[in-house]
């Protein structure tokens, strides 16, 4: 017979847990991907890809870490700051964003791209302004008088990756009709679909930010 993990039963605490803090700290992580990302896209080198791989998957693990933290305080908790089932979703949204940052490492390590290719500072750039509005979304849920911060910081998020969605298309296309190798044509594709994901990671963490914020009025 196997012995089944026990869930522990909720308990009543003088001090409630700061679910805000600990969701800012998920975010600052995503924040610190995205410029560590920006960072290795800006100066490349041929060591870059595997330094920013081993960068990225640290900062992924941590996260993960924060998530179990948060999973295992909700169930311990009687009364939370914010809506039990909110918090884990903003939560797992950010673990989500740092996974799809960490694939693009691993497609840049897999392919050995030493220089970026024509679109990427100006994507990862946005990228990183992208995680920038988060945080402040994030950092805004469960304050007084910030509910209108956190929804304007959302929706700057969600207006950000349009823009940059819709630049990622003209890239796309542009490169269908350009003379390059071979090769570099299917890591533009890879790293396409890649950055794809990235921005719809952002997009369901800043879809998660209104409902938190419905339920905390």
């Amino acid at each position: 017979m196997t012995k089944t993990e026990k869930i522990p039963l909720p308990t009543k605490k003088s001090t409630p847990t700061d679910y805000t803090d600990l969701l800012r700290g998920l975010a600052a992580a995503g924040l610190a991907a995205a410029r560590l990302l920006d960072s290795h896209t800006t100066s490349r080198t041929p060591e870059s890809p595997a330094g920013l791989r081993d960068g990225l998957s640290s900062l992924a693990q941590s996260a993960d870490e924060r998530l179990h933290v948060i999973r295992t305080q909700l169930l311990r908790d009687v009364v939370t700051t914010l809506d039990r089932g909110d918090v884990f979703a903003l939560a797992l949204a950010v673990t989500a964003i740092l996974e799809s940052l960490r694939s693009v490492a691993d497609a840049l390590y897999i392919y050995t791209a030493t220089r970026p290719l024509p679109f990427e500072p100006e994507l990862t750039g946005s990228i990183g302004r992208i995680a920038q509005e988060l945080l402040r979304a994030y950092g805004a849920l469960g304050g007084m008088g910030k509910n209108n911060a956190a929804i304007e910081a959302a929706d700057a998020v969600l207006l950000l990756c349009d823009e940059t969605s819709q630049r990622l298309i003209a890239q796309r296309r542009a490169c269908v009709y350009s003379k390059q190798d071979p090769l570099r044509l299917t890591l533009h594709a890879e790293l396409s679909e890649k950055y794809d994901r990235c921005l719809a990671a952002f997009r369901d963490a800043a879809n998660a930010v209104p409902a938190a914020v419905m339920k905390d009025l």
